[in-house]
């Protein structure tokens, strides 16, 4: 058995278990966000009446976009996260050409 992230433990409203924030969290304006070198991950939910989740990266050395990606479905937004973020590490995002 895991144990719970201590987040969690304190603030259940707003943290799973396994120490993400929560659909309320999101809803409510906060932001997932991890740092990679220069390379920042944000799993956020800008317009919580939308229903959209957003994944995005940004390279602030080289001033570009990685890559940003819509999702309905919060699991399929942290897995594109999680995802993300392992290409971060390995260097390996490509930026994008244009925004949609």
């Amino acid at each position: 058995m895991t144990k719970a992230d201590p987040r969690h433990i304190r603030h259940p409203k707003f943290y799973t278990k396994e120490g993400w924030l929560t659909p309320y969290a999101l809803a409510c304006g906060y932001i997932e966000r991890k740092e990679h070198g220069s390379v920042q991950i944000t799993l956020d939910m800008p317009s919580p009446g939308a229903g959209l989740y957003h994944v995005r990266a940004y390279d602030f050395a080289k001033h570009e976009r990685r890559f940003w990606e819509t999702f309905t479905r919060l699991t399929d937004a942290r897995r594109h996260y999680r995802h993300g973020e392992a290409l971060a590490v390995a260097n390996k995002a490509s930026p994008i050409e244009r925004c949609n």
